[in-house]
C-alpha cells in the first residue's frame, strides 16, 4: 500500500529455471549474473536479464521485491540484491515531508 496505494497482495514468482532450488545446499555452488537498467523512478517497470547456466532469462517486475514491501503467505525467500541505498526504485521516489507549520507561522 505505501508504495502504489492499493491494498490488495501482488503475486510474486521465481524464474522457473530456479524455482526447483529450495535448499541451502543449491546454492553453494550458484553462479549467475544480472544485467539490469540503471536505477530508476518508475515503480512498474524493469528490465533486465539473469545469465544463469550459459542461458539468458528475462527478469520482470513480477519476478522483484520492492524495498519496504510486506512478505505474507510466504515462509521463506531467496534472492538476490540488485539496488541499494539511495538507487533503489522506492527512495528515488521519496520525497520530503510537507511541512505543518502555519503560512503565519512562515511568516514569523
Amino acid at each position: 500500500m505505501n508504495l502504489d496505494g492499493e491494498t490488495n497482495l501482488k503475486l510474486k514468482q521465481a524464474l522457473e529455471s530456479t524455482a526447483f532450488m529450495h535448499e541451502d545446499s543449491y546454492y553453494r555452488d550458484f553462479k549467475a549474473l544480472i544485467k539490469c537498467e540503471d536505477p530508476n523512478t518508475n515503480l512498474y517497470s524493469f528490465v533486465g536479464t539473469l545469465d544463469f547456466e550459459q542461458n539468458l532469462y528475462p527478469l520482470s517486475p513480477q519476478r522483484l521485491l520492492l524495498r519496504d514491501s510486506k512478505l505474507r503467505n510466504t515462509e521463506y525467500i531467496y534472492g538476490a540484491i540488485i539496488f541499494t541505498g539511495h538507487d533503489t526504485k522506492v527512495m528515488q521516489n521519496s520525497t520530503a515531508p510537507p511541512s505543518k507549520r502555519s503560512k503565519f507561522e512562515k511568516q514569523i
